[in-house]
């Protein structure tokens, strides 16, 4: 049921993809062996926009994702 995937988050080689919304990033790409961050073209939903996206894997397998303007920050788990 895709009602209950509204949190999914599927990380890809070229993209983040949303459960409605698409990004890739622009520019420099920041990483490190556990994170990385960059600005991000949206789309998704019939709009476009753009954002910082940082994200972090933290021990225990948790990852971090941490947005700008307004800042915010969501916790993950991996899907079994």
């Amino acid at each position: 049921n895709l009602g209950d995937a509204k949190g999914l988050l599927v990380i890809g080689p070229d993209r983040l993809t949303f459960y409605e919304s698409k990004a890739v990033p622009q520019g420099n790409v920041n990483t490190s062996p556990d994170s990385f961050s960059a600005h991000f073209a949206f789309t998704g939903e019939g709009q476009s926009w753009t954002g910082f996206q940082s994200l972090e894997l933290q021990k225990g397998g948790k990852l971090v994702r941490t947005e700008g303007g307004p800042m915010a920050s969501y916790t993950y788990a991996k899907c079994r």
